[in-house]
């Protein structure tokens, strides 16, 4: 049984407890062991990986922020005068859905603030 369990940080504890543990028993343990040592990897995997989009998201509007802000001190016009309409045209939907979509973004993680905020007054 204790090669069953061979990995398994409670090992002498689980066959302590349970002498007569059978060697199935001592598996479906060792599988149940790994699946929750899967989900603890792959949570924290996940939050580190929200962490680094979250950085990406910020550096990027703070990016736009300051580029729409040099466009609108005059570089604009001087973009209009070199871009064909056909770029334009194409420009302004997807500047237009890139702008709904960061609203959206700012909408959602508002929300989730607020509720964050609302249940640390309730505590």
């Amino acid at each position: 049984m204790k090669r069953a369990l061979q990995d398994h940080p409670k090992r002498e504890a689980i066959v302590k407890e349970n002498s007569n543990i059978t060697k199935s028993e001592a598996e479906a343990r060792m599988r149940e062991w790994k699946r929750e040592q899967e989900g603890k990897r792959n949570s924290s995997q996940r939050k580190s990986e929200q962490e680094q989009w979250l950085r990406k998201v910020v550096t990027f509007v703070n990016d736009i922020k300051h580029t729409a802000a040099e466009m609108m001190k005059g570089e604009a016009r001087a973009l209009r005068e070199i871009a064909e309409p056909e770029l334009l045209a194409t420009l302004l939907p997807k500047l237009r859905e890139g702008s709904a979509a960061l609203l959206s973004l700012a909408d959602q993680l508002e929300h989730l603030n607020n509720e964050d905020l609302e249940g640390r007054e309730a505590a």
